[in-house]
């Protein structure tokens, strides 16, 4: 069929695949926006930026089989494996802590934990409640365990999504999880017994994780 050019300015006769590639350039088409690397052209003759959202940009993880036990009463980290640096924190991301494990005490107390952030030498607690519980406590995730509960598992779990905690692409962002006994009896993650028993949880597991804007 030939190809016609009628004088109201329309092409007839042309079928896909007709013309070479490269007659048409991208500033022949009749779109808005900028065309460029990162967009795409939308059916509606749009250049749009790609979505990019959500990525992982770095993962770190912890998990143990062995037992952390303590009578203090001060916040500390479970162990330093429970503290994880993330260097090079990008510009507006995410970062989502999580902690799942095993507690108990050997007599009655109240096991308490909180996120730690830490940048640029300042540290801030992450999830705590603003209103302390009648006993004039402050947690991330604390748990009233009354008695001898050293033959019993009670699953703990909990997390924090850090929304854009102030990287620049070169900052280093230390997330620590730490505990401590309200009362100063001994507490314990990953182990549900005295050693006489052993009797193990199956593990404690904790990340962190940085998420693309």
């Amino acid at each position: 069929m030939p190809v016609t050019i009628n004088g109201s300015g329309t092409i007839t006769g042309l079928v896909a695949g007709g013309l070479p590639d490269g007659i048409v350039q991208v500033a022949d088409l009749a779109t808005t926006g900028t065309a460029s690397s990162s967009t795409f052209l939308r059916g509606d003759g749009t250049f749009a930026e790609a979505g990019g959202g959500g990525k992982v940009l770095q993962y770190k993880q912890y998990q143990a089989v062995g037992s952390f036990s303590t009578t203090s009463t001060s916040w500390a980290s479970i162990s330093s494996d429970f503290e994880f640096d993330l260097p090079n924190v990008a510009t507006n991301s995410n970062v989502l802590i999580h902690f799942t494990g095993t507690k108990g005490t050997t007599t009655t107390d109240v096991v308490m934990f909180k996120i730690v952030r830490t940048k640029g030498g300042v540290s801030t607690d992450l999830g705590m409640n603003t209103v302390a519980d009648a006993a004039g406590r402050y947690a991330t995730m604390f748990d009233y365990i009354g008695g001898d509960m050293s033959n019993q598992i009670y699953p703990t779990t909990f997390s924090w999504w850090d929304m854009d905690p102030g990287g620049d692409g070169s900052t280093t962002i230390t997330y620590k999880i730490q505990w401590k006994a309200n009362s100063g009896q001994t507490i314990y993650v990953g182990q549900s017994s005295p050693a006489s028993i052993q009797q193990r949880s199956g593990g404690t597991q904790a990340y962190v994780v940085e998420y693309a804007a």
